[in-house]
């Protein structure tokens, strides 16, 4: 039976889904996103069938989520490096992980929830020890990398709890300093000067894809 496509409908999750909603291909790209680059990695990791990990592989590279790169001539061998696209799917991945270590967790497990908060606290750390040495994330220059790391430093509370900050000191003086900054603090009005849409009506789709809009 053939899947209805998502792929005209005009909600931006519903595209998004078109691209990762089925389950092996978010899997792989959490494995790209940790570092996996070759067939056999993804296959061993996730015990996927190879005719199904190759459909799905080239769904992402044709989704424009991952490049294939060849690393191998005699015998020709590629391996799959996340894009620019791909890499823009990691805080949705942290998210889903946080959300679905939260509610999913299995029973008992408590190795399962808490060592992907041990991942998290390990990376926010990182930033913090980094931080301690300078006030933005390159130096003393606010650049790119600081408007990047804080759009999902802002889920510290939400995947680590309330009181995290405590232990991370140098990344919520940073975290203040680019929340204070007028463009931040405009994103940051706008969840309370706006209320969010479930539907997707004529209006929603004007604002959204204007561009599509034909005279």
């Amino acid at each position: 039976m053939r899947r209805k496509s998502f792929d005209k409908m005009s909600c931006p999750i519903a595209r998004s889904l078109e691209r990762v909603g089925e389950w092996w291909s978010m899997l792989i790209m959490r494995d790209a996103l940790h570092g996996m680059t070759r067939f056999d990695e993804f296959q061993n990791n996730l015990g996927i069938a190879p005719n199904m990990l190759t459909r799905r592989l080239n769904s992402l590279v044709e989704a424009g989520l991952l490049e294939r790169r060849r690393y191998s001539e005699h015998p020709p061998r590629h391996e799959y490096v996340p894009t620019a696209r791909g890499r823009d799917l990691r805080p949705v991945v942290i998210a889903l992980l946080a959300w679905g270590n939260k509610h999913f967790a299995p029973e008992g497990l408590d190795y399962a929830r808490d060592r992907y908060q041990f991942e998290a606290r390990r990376h926010y750390g990182i930033l913090d020890a980094h931080l301690a040495k300078g006030p933005y994330l390159v130096g003393t220059t606010y650049t790119i990398a600081d408007m990047s790391a804080w759009g999902w430093t802002r889920a510290v509370p939400f995947i680590l709890g309330d009181d995290a900050w405590e232990d991370l000191p140098h990344l919520k003086r940073w975290f203040d300093l680019i929340s204070a900054r007028p463009a931040a603090v405009r994103a940051n009005a706008l969840k309370d000067k706006y209320t969010f849409k479930p539907n997707m009506d004529a209006e929603a789709r004007r604002h959204m894809f204007r561009h599509l809009t034909t005279a």
